[in-house]
């Protein structure tokens, strides 16, 4: 059995979730799904997941796919 995935919930998961997309664009993170998980908008119309989960793998090329449930 080996750990690779996580599910994360914070105060701020808009901000966490901007966090882990600007660390992937700058490469410093490389995941293989990022999923936003239960996603709601303000009246900004700015997306807000209920948690993230977020994935990465050995045995493959991580695909660095983000999906919006």
């Amino acid at each position: 059995m080996k750990g690779e995935a996580a599910d994360i919930r914070c105060d701020d998961n808009r901000a966490l979730m901007k966090l882990i997309l600007k660390m992937n664009l700058e490469r410093r993170l490389t995941f293989d799904q990022l999923i936003l998980e239960r996603c709601w908008r303000d009246r900004q119309g700015r997306l807000h997941p209920a948690w993230i989960h977020i994935s990465y793998t050995r045995r493959r090329r991580n695909r660095g796919q983000v999906i919006y449930q």
